[in-house]
């Protein structure tokens, strides 16, 4: 009799965790989409099958690759994506909702006035044939500029949709990190009169250069199995995503 209350005992805690564990759910993954996945996350939790989890997103990026790793390794249903996946992602069992779209934003250190330029503009300062801003801001410092490394899911945006962006003036600093080392760096010496971009998200209104002929941004969203195409969660967050109530959220500014 004792044995068979020791393995009832047993059976309930196992179970019991086991419940807790998939009703918490970690929305792990790419910086850019953390804002717009918090919001989806407080939708979703509001509907008849989402009240019944508890959805964490986690600010601290684990990069886009780290979404995918989530849903594949984790008793997590979705990660955070920071571009559309490639056919070479879904081939590892993995499918997306696409949310909404990161905006991307030119921005000046803190020592430039960002006043309105044009595309044209912008070609000419990152493949060096303008560099000062003498002509610009009626500030006579030289131009520094920030880039992004070649793969990174804006600068590939950024390419398709201003082909100018393929050729980079060979001076300018590359970071590998999240928008944090990009603000810490236009305080420095070289950054108060630089030129960036990234997430517009990230940045603040007064730092935002105004581009009058130019915009572009990234489609983005949720990652998850395919094998939990059927899955209540992951049917109502589809659901979720298409609806008129959701895009007036997701595509305002």
């Amino acid at each position: 009799m004792r044995l068979l209350v020791y393995f009832f005992c047993v059976y309930l805690i196992v179970n019991t965790t086991s419940a807790e564990e998939n009703t918490k759910q970690i929305i792990a993954g790419a910086g850019p989409s953390t804002n717009i996945v918090q919001h989806f996350a407080k939708q979703l939790a509001n509907t008849e099958t989402g009240k019944h989890y508890d959805f964490v997103v986690p600010k601290m990026s684990a990069k886009h690759k780290g979404g995918i790793n989530s849903v594949l390794k984790t008793r997590n249903i979705f990660g955070r994506t920071g571009r559309p996946l490639s056919d070479e992602e879904k081939s590892l069992g993995v499918s997306e909702i696409i949310i909404g779209q990161v905006k991307i934003a030119f921005v000046a250190g803190p020592e430039i006035n960002p006043k309105p330029i044009t595309k044209t503009q912008i070609c000419d300062i990152f493949q060096g044939k303008l560099t000062s801003w003498a002509s610009i801001s009626g500030n006579n410092d030289s131009i520094n500029v920030f880039t992004r490394e070649p793969t990174e899911a804006l600068l590939l945006t950024l390419k398709s949709e201003l082909p100018c962006m393929t050729t980079i003036r060979p001076d300018a600093r590359v970071f590998k990190k999240d928008h944090q080392q990009w603000i810490a760096m236009m305080k420095t010496k070289h950054g108060r009169q630089a030129i960036g971009f990234g997430a517009k998200n990230y940045y603040p209104k007064d730092r935002i250069i105004p581009i009058s002929d130019f915009e572009a941004g990234v489609p983005l969203g949720l990652v998850y199995k395919s094998a939990n195409a059927k899955h209540p969660l992951v049917l109502t967050a589809k659901k979720l995503a298409e609806s008129n109530d959701w895009k007036k959220i997701a595509y305002s500014e």
